[in-house]
């Protein structure tokens, strides 16, 4: 979750965000799940093209998004509770 005091804003750092770390994801999936890694299609694209901001207004609603996104490695099966998530 981030804020920006100016409008616009949030694409210029979702842009160097995807910049920085989608080199930084192919060389570790590369690395560390070959298998998995060459399977995929497009090797290459490593963050969807769009992202979906979401303006939150109101302390409830940021405390919906919280949730969702503490909940997510427990949706995915990664882990059973959101505690142990690191």
């Amino acid at each position: 979750m981030v804020w920006f005091p100016k409008e616009h804003q949030i694409s210029l750092c979702m842009n160097k965000w995807k910049e920085l770390t989608s080199k930084q994801i192919a060389t570790i999936y590369a690395k560390d799940f070959a298998p998995y890694w060459e399977k995929l299609e497009d090797r290459e694209a490593v963050w969807q093209r769009r992202y979906y901001d979401f303006n939150v207004y109101s302390e409830r609603k940021m405390h919906q998004k919280l949730e969702y996104m503490h909940n997510n490695p427990v949706k995915a099966g990664l882990v059973k509770d959101i505690c142990d998530w690191p």
